[in-house]
């Protein structure tokens, strides 16, 4: 019996270390946002030089932490979301919620004479699913997949995931709330799912929509962070 007590004890201090581990990599990765959407716009006295060097060094901290995640998790490409696998599916699951989201913006666009095509929008249609596949990445395959391990599937986990989302396009409001929208409905997929390439075109479909057809009073910009607060003249830029 003082075997498997001690047994068990040992495999319950294991779970606990692994989800301080999950934990930890979703802070690390919230932190180095913080880093490049707050403080290094906010640095007035970094040259371009030094300002371009931190950045790069951020962004390679970041990756840095997400491929030692997915090593110690011995993850594959296809358990991240970027095999073929789960496209379809993840396809039937986006269609609906996509064509409504898109009905909507359209409608509202429309009702305001906001509805205005531009050659810009095949561009965006074209380019924007590549960033967005950035995105997603940092927000499905290591976001949505630590916070299953600390809090299991479901609901949750997928809350979090969306409230993340959102919380990381702050202070612009209009993005804010789309992307608590929308974070929903692509960290549900991804757990029924997994699968980036279908999230990534329902995230340039929308984002392409919501940027062109959104009045400028309600969205006047794409940007997050300080830059907002530059963009709208709430601050002034000093560099």
């Amino acid at each position: 019996m003082s075997c498997l007590g001690n047994k068990t004890v040992t495999l319950e201090q294991s779970q606990k270390i692994d989800r301080l581990s999950a934990a930890s990599q979703v802070l690390l990765i919230i932190f180095f946002f913080f880093l490049m959407a707050w403080v290094l716009p906010s640095r007035y006295d970094l040259s371009a030089n030094l300002r371009f060097f931190a950045s790069v060094s951020i962004i390679t901290a970041l990756f840095s932490v997400t491929i030692f995640s997915h090593l110690s998790y011995e993850e594959t490409f296809v358990d991240l979301g970027f095999g073929k696998e789960n496209f379809w599916q993840a396809i039937g699951i986006l269609t609906l919620p996509v064509f409504l989201l898109s009905f909507i913006v359209i409608t509202v666009g429309i009702n305001l004479g906001t509805v205005h095509i531009k050659s810009k929008m095949i561009w965006q249609f074209l380019g924007i699913p590549f960033w967005a596949l950035v995105q997603q990445y940092l927000l499905q395959s290591i976001i949505n997949k630590r916070l299953q391990v600390v809090f299991g599937k479901g609901w949750l986990s997928i809350s979090l995931t969306a409230i993340i989302f959102a919380l990381v396009h702050l202070p612009n409001p209009a993005l804010t709330i789309a992307t608590l929208v929308v974070g929903f409905l692509w960290a549900y997929s991804f757990q029924k799912a997994q699968n980036l390439y279908a999230i990534a075109i329902s995230h340039g479909i929308l984002s392409t929509l919501f940027a062109n057809f959104t009045p400028k009073w309600l969205l006047p910009n794409m940007v997050v962070g300080y830059n907002y607060l530059i963009k709208i003249g709430w601050i002034t830029a000093n560099y």
